[in-house]
């Protein structure tokens, strides 16, 4: 529920949702305000056993799919939030769902692969990996790669679920932290960062190792989680413990370092990377990776950073968004989810004037740019 000061209220009535700038840009004043439907994911628990997502949902087309800790993968209209249809699975979901042609592509914590058509949840296959999905899939080529809990990256035929390839690494620290690396693919090479605190470049077609580097030189929590972005032929990656490194790919020499831990894959917008850090900064760079700006926003790690409507909006795993300009010169507006328990583990996803947000609290929020569909 939102509340307003009573001092505020004439001010309310009399104004619309936006003003024109000096320059003549348009600020939009909140598009927190503006929700256009919420989901209540939350399933039946036991008391002192709070249910967690770590998941993230998915936009396709007008649909949003999105696994729930039941086992249940749903669809949904994305402008409504009706449900389309969903299914029951066993065990739950730690990464979110992805689309290749008509199939949506899925793991779960049983360690088992699906396929369904994404239109009507009609299963086209069912694969046992063995152990957690703990990643989403990577699609390439036609095929899907995974990051499982047990060290092991595994390739599949998107199209028949077949298995081509496994690649298992021997990790010897028995506490790593929860989340793994999503596999990145680039030039017939998959790009993965493991618990062991080391980058592996693995032959796409065959699994083969073509190069490892280590990241870390820490006793404990070396993991690295982050996805890596490519960006200007390099690879962008670094553990949650450590430095932020920028990697030929070709042979994995270390090009350039610097002092942030990376809380997330770094976001690229036409040449100006916006890196979010475990220490709740936003640093930009531009292409030849100089520093242009860094703001402050929280005390705790930020989990995700998209582009929405030419600003950058950010979350933390307190569960407070942000939204920015994209020079990040002040925070323009933010939004704090209201539970206790409330945090931000998965991706934010953005299309047009939606931008979706599943908390940590089994909570589904559609936010709708204000004055969406309407002249502005």
């Amino acid at each position: 529920m939102i509340r307003f000061s009573a001092l505020y209220l004439p001010f309310l009535l009399f104004c619309s949702c936006a003003y024109f700038a000096p320059r003549g840009k348009m600020v939009i004043s909140d598009p927190f305000s503006k929700i256009a439907w919420i989901k209540n994911q939350d399933p039946n628990y036991e008391s002192g056993n709070l249910p967690i997502a770590l998941n993230s949902p998915l936009i396709h087309q007008d649909m949003v799919f999105v696994g729930k800790n039941t086992g249940v993968m749903e669809a949904l209209e994305l402008k409504n939030g009706r449900s389309v249809w969903h299914t029951q699975n066993e065990g739950s979901f730690h990464g979110g769902p992805q689309v290749m042609d008509d199939l949506l592509i899925y793991g779960t914590t049983e360690g088992r692969v699906f396929a369904r058509r994404w239109a009507t949840g009609e299963l086209r296959y069912e694969v046992d990996l063995g152990a957690t999905v703990e990643s989403p899939a990577s699609i390439y080529e036609g095929r899907a790669l995974f990051h499982l809990r047990n060290h092991k990256i595994v390739c599949l035929d998107a199209k028949t679920g077949k298995i081509l390839w496994a690649y298992q690494r021997s990790v010897p620290y028995l506490n790593t932290l929860q989340g793994v690396s999503r596999p990145v693919v680039y030039k017939k090479r998959v790009y993965v960062g493991m618990a062991d605190g080391n980058i592996v470049a693995l032959g796409l077609n065959d699994g083969t190792v073509i190069w490892e580097r280590k990241l870390t030189t820490a006793s404990k929590f070396v993991d690295v989680d982050s996805e890596a972005l490519i960006v200007n032929d390099s690879v962008v990656i670094g553990p949650k413990s450590g430095l932020l490194y920028v990697i030929n790919p070709t042979a994995g020499q270390i090009i350039r370092t610097f002092e942030y831990g990376l809380a997330h894959v770094p976001f690229d917008d036409k040449g100006m990377i916006f890196v979010p850090t475990t220490d709740g900064q936003v640093v930009k760079f531009d292409s030849s990776w100089k520093e242009l700006q860094k703001i402050k926003l929280s005390e705790a790690s930020l989990s995700s950073i998209k582009i929405w409507k030419d600003h950058v909006v950010v979350s933390d795993v307190k569960g407070k968004i942000y939204l920015l300009d994209k020079d990040l010169k002040k925070v323009l507006r933010t939004h704090q989810f209201g539970h206790a328990y409330s945090a931000v583990f998965g991706d934010l996803q953005v299309k047009d004037d939606y931008l979706l947000i599943l908390s940590s609290r089994n909570r589904l929020y559609a936010f709708n740019w204000p004055g969406a569909g309407k002249d502005q």
